[in-house]
């Protein structure tokens, strides 16, 4: 009886460890975005404030969300500010969201209105942070609860 020797990887072999390398890949993937989301947040703050913490905006600041958004795909956003409060910038973030720098507009020192259409994840907590044109950061925040995730979830 003559046996004949097979070198190198057969194709069942492979396919096994393809098939492990995937479930590894995304079973980090997952564990990797949902450590991340939150100190993303105070990280992206940091460096856009640089280091300074914004300061309380309510009464200048007004956020506009829907207490309960049915469809996380769209959720209506406004952000909006007296008009003799001057800025620079509005910035939007959404603290569960994979990426949670949402928007940014930029101003030439004017009253800012920021009015669009965003992504929710999941129930989370929407901020909207203004740099006034003397250089300072006002923030103010929303709750809004999702029943259908719209960033894949």
């Amino acid at each position: 009886m003559i046996t004949e020797e097979k070198k190198g990887l057969s194709r069942r072999h492979f396919m096994q460890g393809v098939a492990v390398g995937g479930v590894a890949l995304g079973a980090s993937a997952v564990l990797t975005t949902a450590g991340v989301a939150k100190a993303d947040v105070d990280g992206e703050l940091n460096k856009l404030t640089k280091g300074k913490k914004p300061g309380n905006g309510s009464g200048k600041i007004t956020v506009k969300a829907p207490a309960i958004a049915e469809n996380g795909k769209v959720v209506p956003i406004t952000i909006e500010m007296a008009d003799d409060q001057k800025a620079k910038a509005v910035h939007l973030f959404v603290d569960e969201n994979p990426v949670p720098l949402a928007g940014t507009l930029t101003l030439k020192a004017a009253a800012p209105y920021l009015s669009t259409n965003i992504r929710m994840k999941k129930t989370s907590t929407v901020r909207g942070i203004v740099q006034m044109a003397d250089g300072s950061f006002l923030e103010t925040t929303r709750n809004v609860k999702v029943t259908i995730g719209g960033c894949g979830g």
